[in-house]
Formats: structure tokens, sequence, C-alpha cells
């Protein structure tokens, strides 16, 4: 068999190591694609941001929801931070072919769903962040406490079940209470023993949860935005889940499979486009339908269904 001549001098290597640790890594911008679809065929439009950390690692990528894609307003942040990461002002016009070769900082964590598997946690501007010397690179970073307001430390000591300071309430006071936590084990309040919060509810059976205990922390912080659900103190997954699993006990949403009698239509066989198109039309033609927060089929569904009943198609 005749030999296949090639030449790939003028392309760049790397990509082909092992997973990287949690940590933070010098690394390169090698490829950004404009998408409009996914590989499924399903529409988006967002960034698929290519980063080389070196050829000791796999080349990791991330996704940056763009204005028009429907997650763009709950994802705004992270087209933010890729912008101040590569030295671009708030507002401006991206060039994709531009950004490739531009150095980064790269954060990287452990996927939730996949703890072999690493990916990208937060970009950064080279020289933004380091990590201090003798500092554990698979550690999360510290909280300086006393970088944070009263009201913020007063908060996180009530949200983790700790002993407020008698006498006037002081930055120093407060942040000795949580630096002692964290030094004997953190947060009382995950202690091994604790009942959780939303113990006994299932919230897999809810629309658009089927997935919870995949969902990686930007997918809480992103439902928690767009719900307007507030949590005190520093971020903390634990946290989040606890909000999340309150706030959708109380919003009287009704689980997968509740209900009375069969609706007299037939939605629940319709594509989410079909749902999509129509709620359009009946918009343009006056009807006031209005979904808030994350669109689910559910939403949709119950949003043709109300309008049904104020004025039967």
């Amino acid at each position: 068999m005749t030999g296949i001549k090639y030449d790939n001098s003028d392309i760049e290597g790397g990509g082909g190591g092992k997973e990287p640790d949690p940590g933070l890594y010098p690394g390169k911008i090698v490829a950004v694609t404009h998408r409009t679809k996914k590989s499924d065929g399903s529409k988006v439009n967002d960034l698929e941001v290519t980063v080389d950390i070196g050829e000791e690692y796999v080349r990791l990528w991330s996704y940056i929801k763009l204005p028009g894609d429907p997650a763009y307003d709950q994802s705004r942040w992270k087209l933010r931070e890729l912008t101040d990461a590569i030295g671009l002002p708030p507002k401006g016009t991206l060039d994709p072919k531009k950004i490739e070769g531009k150095p980064v900082m790269v954060k990287t964590k452990m996927r939730r769903d996949d703890p072999d598997r690493a990916e990208i946690k937060n970009l950064f501007k080279p020289g933004e962040e380091s990590l201090k010397d003798g500092e554990d690179p698979t550690d999360e970073a510290t909280d300086d406490y006393t970088e944070w307001s009263v009201e913020d430390l007063e908060a996180e000591i009530q949200e983790r079940g700790l002993d407020m300071p008698s006498g006037r309430k002081t930055v120093a006071k407060l942040a000795a209470v949580l630096e002692e936590a964290d030094g004997e084990g953190g947060d009382d309040s995950e202690a091994e023993g604790d009942e959780p919060e939303g113990e006994g509810f299932d919230i897999t059976q809810h629309e658009g949860f089927e997935d919870w205990d995949d969902w990686s922390n930007d997918d809480l912080k992103e439902f928690l935005s767009e719900n307007d659900i507030q949590i005190s103190g520093r971020f903390s997954e634990a946290k989040a889940r606890d909000a999340i699993i309150e706030h959708v006990q109380g919003s009287g949403e009704p689980a997968a499979g509740d209900g009375d009698a069969a609706p007299d239509d037939d939605y629940d066989e319709w594509s989410d486009d079909e749902l999509k198109d129509e709620i359009k039309d009946r918009v343009e033609q006056g009807a006031e339908i209005d979904i808030k927060g994350r669109w689910t089929r559910d939403k949709a569904i119950a949003a043709l269904r109300a309008d049904n009943e104020a004025e039967p198609f």
C-alpha cells in the first residue's frame, strides 16, 4: 500500500494529554466557533471556545451564549467573563477569529456528571488570578472574610448554624468565627447526621429537574438568577440546592404525573418548536402570554391552555 503524504507542520499541537486536576492554569484560546445549532440539530446561538492549557493536558471547551439565544439572559456573565479575560470592553463588537490565539488563565473543576473529566470553571485575564505559594491547586480558593461586609458575615454565620459572637459586631470578630469553623472542618450545617433541607421531597419528579443530580454550579447559579432566588453569604452548592428545592416546594407547580382530568388538546405531543411558534403567533395576534424564568415544556403548555380558557381557539 502506498503511504499517504501529509504535512501538519503549520498546525499547532497539544490537547492529547491527561485531564487536569482542579486548579488554575495558563492557557490559550486556540479555536472559536459560532454555532447556530448543536450536533443534535437543535437551535442555539453561542460560541464554542476551545482552550489549550498545554501538551500535558486535554483541551477544554466552554460554551458561551450570545444575544438572541433563549438562555442568554441567564448566562450573560459568561460572555462578560470572556470579554474581560481577553481585554475587550464591556460593550462592542466580537469577531470570533480575532479571539483565537489570545492568552487566558483557566480555572478548572471536575465535571459533576463525570468526575473523571475536567471542565472550565472560569476564564481570567492573565495576571488577574494566581495560586499562592504552597496553595493546593485541588482546593477551592478560601474566602478572605475580612473583605466581607458585616451583614454578609452575620448571614453566613446564621446559615452555617454557628454561634454569633456577643457584643458589638465587627468584621474582625465575625471573620474569626468563620475562620475557626473552617479550620475545624467547615460548615456545621452540612455535618454528617444533619437532615438536609427538603428531606422527603423528590425534586426530580418535577419538569425540568430530571437531571437534578447532574446540575453543575453554573446550572445552579443560572436557575437562582433567572428566578431571583437570593442566598446569603458566599455561594455554596449545598446552599444553592436547598434554596432551589425550597423555591420549587413553595411554587405550587405540580410534579410530573399530577393533575386532574385529561386535557382536550394534544399539546403534550407537540415538539418544542411547535409550542414556541404557537405562542409567538398568539402573542402577535394580541394574546398576553408571558412565560416567567426558564422556558420549559410544562410552562409553555400551561400557558397555551390558560390562553385557551381565556380566549378559546
